[in-house]
């Protein structure tokens, strides 16, 4: 989301639109790799597979998130919103 920049990160996003960055981040590093990628399903994602990596990312975080949140944001219909403004003025701040 934070790729988007500071005007966009917080518009609603799908968990495949993720994937890539996700990932990315999860593989970059190697202690990530021993953490997150230890158990079989974490295994199966050292090589991307965008299906595979969406279906994780709406797992955890979004659905987490979602219903935690006291429906600051929500995960309904694939979709994860931030369910509050941002004035303008305070974006750069926000982000």
């Amino acid at each position: 989301m934070l790729t988007r920049g500071e005007d966009d990160w917080f518009l609603p996003i799908q968990a495949i639109d993720t994937t890539k960055c996700f990932h990315h981040y999860l593989t970059d590093k190697s202690y990530r790799m021993n953490i997150d990628f230890s158990d079989k399903q974490g295994k199966e994602l050292e090589v991307y597979n965008e299906r595979k990596v969406a279906s994780l990312i709406q797992r955890m975080p979004m659905t987490k998130w979602g219903g935690a949140s006291k429906n600051l944001i929500t995960f309904k219909n694939q979709l994860f919103k931030l369910n509050f403004d941002i004035a303008s003025e305070d974006r750069s701040i926000v982000y």
